[in-house]
């Protein structure tokens, strides 16, 4: 005869799994569940109302499962009732528990990520903090960068210069991040706090045809020329990867749908369980005549430092982003880069709202004399504060 298999029964693996739990978060009021699904709970200590546990129990031929919290960062620990009794039952265990982490981490961005739409939605509606708010009287500080809505002043956490979460300080002081939200790892931009310091570098160079302003830029640039031209090649690999992502994503989507039967909780279920691919970010670092709106989207899209640089700066004061019905909402924007400010788009248009915080953009426009006198007399370029930035 072979080895009898052993077969605890639900309270007797459930116990023992709950001790093993107690034994690393400490003692919890409930008797986990066998049911092979994924369970949050309240840690001990935490805040009441919070539910910053996980865990996983089967009960089969042998016991296992999987518990952590949310602060661990990813580290679970694992039990099982006894050692598996051959190579099979350790695969088993093994594979189970992996594809419990995978629902769980797939879970987990969709969390983040709907915080992050909702986060994005209530700081556009937000208003600059109020300097008499009760908080900001109580410890003797600015608002800085913060924005409040009614009487609960939002603090940004931002992560690779995108928002993803807030806290939220009411009047009294009391303080709760947003469930769902990132928090691990995130930080909230304050910018250099020295009173008029630049946070970026806005330069004009005056030189008449012949000096060799563009073969100076060229040198100066050679660097990030190279780098943008390996940008837009990875560009390349990663679009194409991610549109194969996109469409299969979208055919596994479809396919769940069309093939729906049952209640909408359980398709909601199946459709959670597709994790959407993310586009790349757009590869552009450098950038000549832009559009206020274009130069926008590419810091809100791509990556949060970027150049305006051009040898023929006349081609940026005689562009489309300095005609006169442009030209205001073109120089703010620009003083607002430079002086470190967050960009906070609204739009009707569904997935057009965004907001970023850390991005910097350097300028360096090379004009000739009969542009420069133009320029630097302008009543519109004096008054916004270009020209002192430059």
């Amino acid at each position: 005869m072979g080895r009898a298999l052993y077969f605890p029964l639900l309270s007797d693996a459930a116990i023992l799994f709950r001790d093993s739990m107690q034994s690393v978060i400490g003692k919890i009021d409930f008797v986990p569940e066998g049911d092979g699904q994924i369970h949050r709970f309240h840690v001990p200590g935490d805040k009441p109302g919070t539910l910053n546990g996980v865990y996983c129990l089967h009960v089969d031929a042998i016991a296992s499962g999987w518990y952590g919290t949310w602060k661990d960062g990813g580290h679970w620990h694992t039990w099982s009732a006894r050692k598996p009794a051959d190579s099979l039952q350790a695969e088993l265990i093994r594979k189970r528990n992996e594809q419990a982490k995978r629902q769980h981490e797939v879970e987990r961005r969709q969390r983040n990520q709907a915080a992050a739409e909702y986060v994005n939605r209530l700081w556009c509606d937000a208003r600059r903090a109020d300097p008499g708010h009760p908080y900001l009287i109580a410890k003797g500080c600015r608002p800085y960068n913060l924005r409040q809505k009614g009487n609960v002043l939002l603090v940004p956490l931002t992560l690779n210069g995108q928002l993803v979460n807030v806290q939220r300080i009411h009047p009294d002081g009391s303080k709760r991040f947003l469930s769902g939200g990132r928090v691990k790892g995130c930080y909230s931009p304050l910018g250099i706090i020295t009173a008029d310091q630049p946070l970026s570098l806005f330069a004009l160079t005056v030189a008449e045809s012949g000096d060799r302003k563009s073969a100076a830029d060229r040198l100066a640039l050679q660097a990030h020329q190279q780098h943008q031209r390996e940008l837009l090649e990875q560009y390349k690999v990663d679009a194409k990867e991610y549109r194969d992502q996109r469409d299969a994503y979208q055919k596994a989507r479809a396919n769940i749908l069309d093939k729906a039967k049952g209640d909408p909780e359980s398709v909601a279920n199946d459709l959670g369980k597709l994790l959407e691919p993310e586009a790349p970010p757009l590869p552009f670092i450098l950038s000549e005549e832009p559009t206020l709106e274009g130069l926008q989207k590419s810091l809100l899209r791509g990556h949060p430092s970027q150049g305006l640089f051009s040898d023929e700066g006349g081609q940026f004061f005689g562009g489309h982003a300095a005609k006169p019905e442009n030209a205001l909402k073109s120089v703010a924007g620009l003083s607002k880069l430079w002086d470190g400010a967050p960009i906070s788009r609204t739009r009707a248009s569904e997935g057009e709202s965004s907001a970023r915080f850390g991005c910097r953009l350097s300028v360096h426009l090379m004009i000739q004399p009969i542009v420069a006198t133009e320029v630097l007399s302008n009543p519109l370029m004096q008054g916004q504060g270009f020209l002192a930035a430059s």
